[in-house]
């Protein structure tokens, strides 16, 4: 049996390491808009665009602030004549 003398000690040092629960998330960023399955809002079917776009947003781990920030790029704009 190893006395407390014979253990390595780190001294005065937070621990280096971190905890094995701990675990890397990697974020890519959204496709782009008209790429294929990537939801586009049109001007019709707003519910299912918002459903569509609000799902693309968790499955690439987008904040609530960043998902307003991006929707008009998945969005037509109307220009007025």
């Amino acid at each position: 049996m190893l006395d407390e003398e014979d253990t390595p000690q780190l001294g005065n040092m937070a621990s280096p390491l971190l905890p094995l629960s701990t675990a890397l998330t990697f974020r890519m960023p959204m496709p782009l808009p008209g790429a294929v399955g990537v939801p586009f809002f049109e001007g019709t079917n707003a519910t299912e665009f918002l459903d569509r776009y609000n799902n693309l947003c968790k499955e690439y781990l987008v904040i609530d602030q960043d998902k307003l920030a991006k929707l008009p790029r998945y969005c037509l704009r109307c220009s007025e004549a």
